[in-house]
């Protein structure tokens, strides 16, 4: 892990790019520390935003892989069964969040976060944060709802053994 900055510039009177891009930046790292200050220039008066953030260097190289080689994953290859059912319902949650929120699926939660939800039955708020990508804002945001979504999967998948025995 490593800290890196980015820093952003957003007018007074803020260009849709200029916010979406910063949002799209927050949504997508791991957030460590921002810091905000206004400068006072008249018409052209700005925030001045820094934000510090940890990256995985070997995960931030393997996906940037992906995505240069427009790698695609199919989940239903490499998750168990009952871990896609569970990445659907997860999808199918993240879709209307998506849609109620207007932004962007990823901003929600990414494929690939939402796989390792999956695939781990990850159930509490520390092992979300673990997650590369997942920071406070999503935490607070969305940790309750993936919680009971993944614990109710996990009931029903019991009864369902226990109805089989």
């Amino acid at each position: 892990m490593s800290i890196q900055y980015k820093f952003f510039r957003i007018p007074i009177i803020p260009d849709e790019k200029e916010e979406q891009d910063l949002n799209n930046f927050l949504s997508s790292h791991r957030i460590q520390f921002i810091d905000r200050d206004f400068v006072n220039s008249g018409n052209n008066s700005f925030w001045a935003i820094s934000v510090q953030y940890l990256i995985d260097n070997s995960e931030t190289s393997e996906k940037n892989k992906k995505i240069e080689g427009k790698t695609r994953v199919d989940y239903k290859k490499i998750l168990t069964p009952e871990s896609f059912t569970l990445y659907l319902k997860l999808r199918e949650w993240r879709k209307k969040i998506s849609e109620k929120e207007d932004v962007a699926l990823y901003a929600v939660f990414t494929n690939d976060q939402l796989s390792k939800i999956a695939e781990k039955r990850i159930n509490n708020q520390k092992d979300l944060q673990n997650l590369y990508g997942v920071g406070e804002s999503k935490i607070s945001k969305y940790s309750k709802a993936v919680i009971e979504i993944v614990n109710s999967y996990n009931k029903t998948i019991k009864q369902e053994d226990n109805e089989e025995k």
